[in-house]
């Protein structure tokens, strides 16, 4: 199943990469004006209080600071991930990480 990442970063290449790797790429906007399940929201400043119309069960967490949001369901919840000052592919080797370690958490 394809994975959506909402991106609200500058630049093609990241989504090229993101692309490349099979993920459903959308702008952060879109997520949240049609409020559609996205898998992971990839940002480059972390503003928690900015994301949370993005999808209700939103389990924020920044890479340096962990959870700062109690789980709300039993659905999955999107990971947010700060990715300041990271190239491509530390981006989707951090994201597909993150999936990873999400799938065996729930």
């Amino acid at each position: 199943m394809t994975k959506t990442i909402a991106i609200r970063a500058p630049g093609t290449e990241l989504r090229e990469a993101l692309t490349a790797r099979g993920y459903q790429v959308i702008e952060l906007t879109e997520a949240s004006r049609t409020h559609c399940h996205i898998d992971a929201l990839l940002l480059t400043a972390f503003c928690p209080e900015n994301i949370t119309s993005c999808h209700q069960s939103l389990d924020a967490s920044d890479i340096a600071i962990g959870s700062v949001y109690p789980a709300q369901d039993d659905l999955p919840h999107t990971i947010v991930l700060n990715i300041t000052g990271m190239y491509p592919e530390q981006v989707v080797d951090s994201l597909e990480r993150h999936l990873r370690h999400r799938r065996w958490s729930h």
